[in-house]
This record gives structure tokens, C-alpha cells and sequence, in this order.
């Protein structure tokens, strides 16, 4: 891979999921953090973009399991000779929505921790 561009397309239609998962996330997160201040419990954008976040993963998780099947069914038809090196390249592209997942969401998972945090604390 030369670049994010390739790692993103590598990815396939699920890293688009995971995209637009974190991006709600990240505008639920903005959204509590400009709205009005409630006086006790627990403010609901935090949960939302927490909800967000965990579907992320999942999208993320099922990326990994349908690229495992594609390749499978993609070996099926290597010759023999060039079995190895189609596995090897096909083994480092599997786990590629799931990477981009959780780089998408450790730090959303962090960022809305320290607003729940701040939250609780006010």
C-alpha cells in the first residue's frame, strides 16, 4: 500500500460504512459539546454516539468476516504454483475494515469518555 487512499479503497464498501458510522458519531459529539447544558443526568447525544461508535466496529468486524470469504473463494481459483503468494497479499487485505474501524473509533470512544466525564463532573 503507498498511501491512506489505497488503504481506504483496499477496504472496500465497509470502510464507507464505518466512514459514515464515525462521522455521525463525531456530529453527535459536536452537537453536545455546542448544545445547552442539562442539569444532571446523563446527557443522550453521548449515548447516541456511543451507539454510533460500537456499530462502527461491528461494521468494521463484518468487512473482516465477508473479506475472509471473498478471499477464500478467490484462492479457489489460484493456481497451485502461485497459491502462496495470492494467500500471503489476500491475509494482509482481510483485516483492513476492521484497522480502519477501530483507528476511527478509539479516539471517538476516548473523545466522548471525556465528555461523559465532564459531564458527570458539572
Amino acid at each position: 500500500m503507498q498511501d491512506f487512499l489505497d488503504f481506504y479503497q483496499f477496504g472496500g464498501f465497509f470502510n464507507h460504512v464505518v466512514t459514515l458510522l464515525c462521522l455521525g458519531s463525531l456530529a453527535t459529539l459536536v452537537l453536545h459539546a455546542v448544545g445547552p447544558r442539562r442539569a444532571g443526568g446523563e446527557a443522550p447525544l453521548l449515548g447516541l454516539a456511543d451507539r454510533f461508535t460500537i456499530l462502527a466496529v461491528a461494521a468494521g468486524v463484518l468487512g473482516t468476516l465477508f473479506n475472509t470469504i471473498e478471499m477464500g473463494a478467490a484462492l479457489s481459483t489460484v493456481a497451485a504454483e502461485h497459491y502462496m503468494p495470492a494467500m500471503a497479499r489476500g491475509m494482509s487485505l482481510v483485516p483492513i475494515p476492521l484497522a480502519f474501524a477501530l483507528l476511527c473509533a478509539i479516539p471517538l470512544g476516548v473523545a466522548t469518555g471525556c465528555l461523559r466525564h465532564r459531564a458527570r463532573a458539572a
